[in-house]
């Protein structure tokens, strides 16, 4: 009899520990990141993404270059699965006319303050790299 409730505490402590282990990994990649050009430079491009604690995101990217201006956002949900960060998006509720790209299974990883895209639809985005700027600041919706 003693040796079941030391098994069962010993079972509720790993089950504790390993569901710690994971919300603590997903929470350090919760965030803002993002990449622009200089001040200095001809044209602005920049992109931005906000992973948020809720596991939802949102992306935007904005150029404005000589004669062509483009702001284009994205919305819907991430979650981390086998080291990558995994996008999905409902396209009935998250795509419309103001999130018009859609996400949908676009992967990315992190390295240290890095985030790289693979695996998009969009292809332009596959290999692009943003930095992390915030630990916790939301995009505006």
């Amino acid at each position: 009899m003693l040796l079941y409730y030391f098994m069962k505490n010993i079972l509720i402590v790993i089950l504790l520990n390993l569901a710690y282990n994971l919300f603590s990994q997903t929470k350090s990649f919760v965030g803002v990141y993002e990449n622009k050009t200089d001040k200095d430079a001809e044209f602005i491009i920049e992109y931005k993404l906000s992973l948020n604690a809720d596991n939802t995101f949102l992306f935007h990217f904005y150029q404005d270059q000589i004669c062509y201006i483009d702001d284009e956002r994205a919305k819907g949900k991430w979650k981390l699965e086998n080291n990558a960060i995994i996008f999905n998006v409902n396209e009935k509720t998250d795509v419309n006319d103001t999130h018009k790209f859609n996400f949908n299974k676009t992967k990315a990883t992190i390295k240290g303050n890095t985030l790289s895209f693979y695996d998009c639809s969009i292809d332009w985005i596959n290999n692009t790299e943003l930095k992390k700027i915030s630990a916790s600041k939301e995009l505006e919706k």
